[in-house]
């Protein structure tokens, strides 16, 4: 059984090799119920994916998600009621 809905808050400015990080999260997607990354920089509208550590580890997510406010963070806390599209094909839409 898949547990607790994991929400993590960063800058997605990861840079060099992302290997560890990608393995951490595919231990984390398996036992979440929900993995969401929120970051300040998703409140851009032309804010997209782009660094490679991103763009390895949106397939594990299930949202990737604004986090330039408190109120956008609530909000988005809200939302974990709702179910998610996954985070890659959302993303995939305004690429």
């Amino acid at each position: 059984a898949r547990g607790a809905a994991v929400i993590i808050l960063s800058d997605a400015l990861e840079r060099g090799d992302h290997a560890e990080l990608e393995m951490a999260m595919r231990r984390l997607s398996a036992r979440a119920f929900r993995l969401s990354l929120a970051t300040p920089l998703a409140g851009d509208p032309r804010f997209r994916p782009a660094t490679a550590a991103l763009r390895a580890i949106l397939p594990l997510l299930d949202d990737l998600a604004d986090g330039s406010s408190i109120a956008g963070l609530s909000d988005f806390i809200l939302s974990l009621a709702r179910p998610a599209a996954a985070a890659a094909a959302i993303w995939k839409r305004v690429s």
